[in-house]
């Protein structure tokens, strides 16, 4: 059992009175769920783990959230020029508490950070509007990619595993995510769920073993394309999220079909994997997005113990080791190929 989570580590609009800006620039009817996320804070992870802990002990491996990080932010002190500040630099405007919470996650085996790009955009793309004027306007308020949030914009600037620049930005995001954390990221969900195989090289040359997966990818000329679900292509295994828990209203995706997901997992014998997104748990900005979230993911766990009180939990990259065991149960021999 995976819960996997993306998006930690992205910054948004760097305070509230940012948020309200861009909200009366833009039309509260026109900004989408992502406008209101943000970073994550102390108390965000202090409620999940707390969660956590109260079904730590009712499995043989409690619960664990594994956490997809982006590793650079745009520098919102950077003036003039398009700059990034890695994360192990910290954040603009995040709590440097912020890191002793995921060492305290890690070591409690609650919270496990993995790589889920350099900046989330093409950054191609954002070095050619850096200049517009809505872009320009955006960051001088505190929220320079605000208008990729709004609604009929929510794919400006998408496309980091297409950038021009992505050989050398996911060796950056390797480097800084091991100076982060301490250890390389072993899997990679691509952003947006823009990928093409050909890129599998590139991150296999960089620690990466398993790929994070939907049951679709998107590649750059609009082809959707399938992974080999448990199985290696382009030195990468592929995995797949067949549950997904989102309390948003425009997705309602609640307990109930969270664990259907589930269920169908099980009875294939293959991982079940929840796939929640960071802004579900973003309370800063949205605190009852957080409860709600909170609730609906507790009554999961009830289920899981009342039903399934063998579940284990594990992190993607636990699933590395375990996947050969599956396919040997589904495909007839030990190591995927």
């Amino acid at each position: 059992m995976l819960i996997e989570s993306d998006d930690w580590g992205l910054e948004r609009a760097k305070d509230e009175n940012a948020l309200g800006k861009i909200i009366e620039k833009y039309g509260s009817r026109n900004c989408s769920r992502w406008t209101k996320d943000c970073l994550e804070t102390v108390e965000d992870l202090d409620q999940m783990f707390e969660l956590f802990d109260l079904f730590k002990n009712k499995f043989d491996g409690g619960p664990v959230l594994t956490a997809n990080f982006i590793t650079h932010n745009l520098d919102y002190s950077s003036g003039g020029s398009l700059q990034f500040k890695p994360i192990s630099q910290g954040y603009n405007v995040g709590e440097r508490e912020l890191f002793e919470k995921y060492r305290q996650g890690l070591d409690k085996k609650l919270f496990i950070p993995q790589l889920h790009g350099f900046s989330h955009y093409d950054t191609s793309l954002l070095k050619q509007a850096f200049h517009s004027e809505d872009f320009s306007e955006d960051f001088e308020t505190g929220f320079p990619l605000a208008k990729s949030t709004i609604k009929g914009n929510l794919s400006l600037y998408r496309g980091e595993c297409f950038d021009s620049n992505f050989k050398i930005n996911i060796l950056k995001a390797t480097d800084v995510f091991k100076e982060t954390f301490g250890y390389y990221s072993r899997t990679f969900i691509p952003p947006n769920y823009l990928f093409d195989t050909k890129i599998s090289r590139i991150l296999a040359g960089h620690h990466i073993a398993l790929l994070q997966s939907t049951a679709h990818f998107l590649s750059a000329n609009g082809n959707s394309s399938v992974g080999p679900l448990f199985r290696t292509k382009g030195g990468l295994i592929y995995s797949v999220r067949n549950s997904r828990l989102d309390t948003h209203s425009d997705y309602n995706y609640l307990a109930e079909n969270c664990i259907r997901g589930i269920e169908t997992a099980f009875l294939n014998r293959v991982p079940a994997i929840i796939d929640i997104h960071r802004v579900n748990f973003s309370g800063n900005f949205s605190p009852n997005t957080r409860q709600k979230t909170l609730d609906e993911l507790n009554k999961v766990f009830v289920h899981l113990y009342q039903n399934h009180p063998e579940t284990v939990f594990i992190s993607s990259d636990a699933l590395i080791g375990v996947v050969s065991d599956i396919a040997k149960e589904k495909h007839g021999y030990s190591q995927p190929n």
